[in-house]
């Protein structure tokens, strides 16, 4: 199991100001969309540069021009890349072609998902690395996370990311369903003390690690 930061801030100074306090403490540091959105491919570049021991995810959710887009990530120093399941079979299969050409594993976002059961056999079929399940306020009240769960693990071998305003109340229900990453964004960057918060995650993570 391992941890993965998420940085969605806007200004990239500040992102990368909290990302020095804390990325000792990530397997993998995420540069958000919203950060993707207001400075482009210079966000992953200059994690990179900061942080080159560090795997870099891009969580850029791309919808369409997935082999384009793979292309401008990877080449920007990104190690993952989420794409939408929502989008086009032919949109997934060029993204994780484009993937594969450049050295990027992509990865499937369910958060758009129409049937996890589906999107999360399909990932496979094309040739993802992995699938991101996000912890939706819609799954917690209709669905119920167990089963929720039950649905993407049960149909795929794939990696498996977990994502969603993880918070420490939140963190033992997260480890118990023994993800291979849990991704952890404002849980720890919103903090006044984000590297105390980091530590105390990643503390956690190693001791309840199965």
């Amino acid at each position: 199991m391992k941890l993965q930061i998420s940085y969605n801030i806007l200004d990239l100074n500040k992102a990368l100001d909290v990302a020095q306090q804390t990325a000792e403490y990530a397997d993998i540091l995420g540069v958000g969309s919203l950060m993707l959105l207001q400075n482009g491919a210079q966000a992953i570049t200059s994690f990179k540069e900061k942080f080159p021991t560090k795997e870099i995810f891009a969580e850029a959710n791309i919808i369409e021009k997935g082999d384009l887009s793979v292309k401008v990530l990877a080449q920007a120093g990104a190690h993952y890349i989420s794409i939408l399941s929502g989008g086009s079979i032919a949109t997934l299969k060029k993204s994780t072609e484009a993937g594969r050409e450049y050295g990027a594993k992509i990865m499937i976002n369910l958060l758009d998902s129409v049937s996890l059961e589906q999107s999360a056999n399909d990932a496979k079929i094309i040739g993802a690395h992995g699938v991101i399940f996000h912890l939706t306020s819609m799954i917690k009240e209709t669905i119920g996370l167990d089963a929720a769960w039950q649905s993407v693990r049960g149909n795929t071998s794939l990696p498996i990311f977990v994502t969603g305003n993880i918070v420490r109340e939140s963190i033992h229900q997260i480890v118990a369903l023994k993800p291979d990453v849990i991704m952890i964004g404002q849980g720890i960057t919103n903090s006044d003390e984000p590297n105390q918060e980091a530590s105390h995650f990643q503390s956690l993570v190693n001791s309840l690690h199965i």
